[in-house]
């Protein structure tokens, strides 16, 4: 609520809290130093944004840029602007390579900038800067602020040329008419630069310089509105020179929902976040977020998963064709059960934590006693890993963007929960319905295999195999399907193994793809690694 006592003197009521914290209320002369004890703040006062005032003209940033762009200009040389820009990349990861080798970051370009806007969490704090400068808008009738760029071509030629004939001369290039021809052909672009400049000036800037003549027509015409009892109105600058802020950036301080529990981020280019906020929930302290980010940067929440700590297990011995009776169990604290667990018959929990699963295994079929069946023990070590249990089936939509699976013939239901990231955004991607035959058992173990130990591998039924043993055609809308989705995960994954078969001849000539051998003639198995995860700290 607002009171209007006379024209200098304006009382707003507010509420605020005491020194206990408790609310009070009451109202404040909004003078400045009307009331010494109380000061008055303005939205660029709110948290995560900073200031900056911008004093250099279009001219001056013009040249500092293109001197930036041959790493020539200093960082002492930076406008304000400049260096606020320069902090936030070097603090992301577009510097990275530099950071890992204890280089000093580099001189940042126009190149740079795009790929921080491409990147959210650099947009973000970019959209958090309120900058002070004057605007694009305003300018004088002979567009003197614009004009200083003109003086800067000649010195951009000059420089240009100068790399050319250093680059000439480094190649052994003498001939006369090679290199005029070379430095003619700059002169022609600078020319062709210049005339497009100028028809930008005229048809461009020129039409679209309207602060100038509403900050002059609010003058003559005060805002006030007296009988509404309601203050004037802020009138623009008359020299151009004002307050910017991002607008979504503003709304997105007031309307994101606080985050309070651990979220991956799932790109659609292959990018995995783990945002790791400041405070986490305790109701969310053992949970996991997984987001969907589409290709307009839109978020979309799949599921919170809860996930568990265990001892991570290493491989430790493989028996095949052995009884069932051939490993026993050691102390009364050990659990020894017949299980159905697919292709898992019996194990064996052992109270240090190892594990020694038996059951069915193809491959190691005995033909002279027909005995199917092996031994897998897995060890444990010190360290710990984390497993979370996968939705048995997922069925999502988002617009045009599809999340389904299914499991088949598998009881192998946990996962890390990176992996867990990695599966939903190959999916996403592919945009088409996988089935699973699942990761690891709760235990870390993964009978019949070893290669999905603690959860970091995972399988996918081919939709290109018939049921009569076969395989469709490379010319086969299955065979697409495959194909699309191994494209998929390796934007995701480590590794991706498909079978020995001729029919996946032309998927082991893919980049990370390999050869799984005849194991793998029935399914992908795709490997993931904790690298892929970018981890982010609030």
């Amino acid at each position: 609520m607002i009171a209007i006592e006379d024209e200098n003197t304006t009382w707003v009521q507010v509420t605020a809290l005491d020194e206990q914290t408790l609310p009070i209320h009451g109202w404040v002369n909004i003078k400045d130093n009307a009331q010494a004890h109380i000061k008055r703040r303005s939205p660029w006062h709110w948290p995560g944004f900073d200031t900056i005032e911008e004093k250099a003209t279009v001219g001056e940033l013009s040249d500092k840029i293109g001197k930036n762009k041959v790493a020539k200009l200093d960082l002492a040389d930076y406008t304000p602007a400049m260096r606020a820009l320069h902090q936030i990349l070097t603090g992301t990861l577009i510097y990275s390579t530099q950071r890992k080798k204890d280089l000093p970051p580099p001189t940042f370009t126009d190149r740079d900038l795009k790929e921080g806007l491409r990147r959210s969490w650099t947009a973000e704090l970019i959209g958090h800067l309120l900058v002070k400068y004057e605007s694009e808008w305003y300018a004088d009738e002979a567009l003197s602020k614009w004009n200083e760029v003109d003086e800067l071509f000649e010195e951009e030629k000059q420089q240009q040329k100068a790399l050319i004939e250093a680059g000439l001369d480094k190649l052994g290039i003498t001939e006369p008419y090679l290199r005029d021809f070379a430095l003619e052909v700059v002169d022609e672009a600078h020319k062709h630069v210049k005339s497009n400049w100028k028809i930008e000036k005229e048809q461009r800037i020129k039409p679209s310089l309207w602060w100038k003549q509403v900050a002059q027509a609010q003058a003559q015409n005060p805002t006030a509105n007296t009988e509404a009892n309601t203050p004037k109105l802020s009138n623009l600058s008359a020299d151009g020179k004002a307050w910017f802020i991002h607008p979504v950036a503003m709304m997105d301080s007031f309307q994101e929902e606080k985050i309070d529990i651990i979220v991956f981020y799932i790109y659609l280019d292959g990018r995995i976040q783990k945002y790791i906020p400041s405070f986490i929930k305790d109701e969310n302290q053992n949970k996991y977020r997984y987001v969907i980010v589409d290709g307009q940067d839109k978020k979309h929440k799949v599921c919170d998963l809860e996930y568990i700590r265990i001892k991570e297990k290493v491989r430790k011995a493989f028996n095949p064709n052995q009884p069932k009776t051939f490993y026993k169990t050691k102390s009364p604290s050990d659990i020894a059960s017949d299980v159905n667990d697919e292709d898992t018959k019996y194990r064996i929990i052992y109270a240090n934590g190892e594990i020694a699963e038996w059951g069915k295994h193809d491959r190691y079929y005995n033909v002279k006693s027909k005995n199917p069946n092996s031994w897998r023990v897995f060890g444990v070590n010190n360290n710990e890993v984390e497993l979370l249990r996968m939705p048995d089936s997922l069925n999502k939509q988002y617009g045009n963007l599809n999340i389904e699976y299914n499991f088949h013939n598998s009881k192998r239901r946990y996962a890390n929960p990176g992996l867990f990231a990695a599966m939903l955004g190959s999916i996403a991607v592919y945009n088409k319905t996988v089935t699973t035959t699942g990761s690891a058992f709760q235990w870390g173990s993964c009978f019949p295999s070893v290669l999905h130990i603690n959860g970091m591998a995972i399988d996918f039924e081919y939709k290109s195999k018939n049921n009569q043993g076969g395989y469709y055609s490379h010319s086969s809308q299955q065979y697409q399907d495959d194909l699309a989705f191994l494209n998929a995960m390796r934007l995701f994954f480590d590794k991706i193994r498909v079978g020995e078969h001729s029919h996946f001849k032309e998927f082991r000539q893919l980049s990370g793809v390999v050869d799984g051998g005849s194991l793998h003639n029935s399914h992908f198995h795709a490997d993931f690694s904790l690298t892929k995860i970018e981890e982010i700290k609030e």
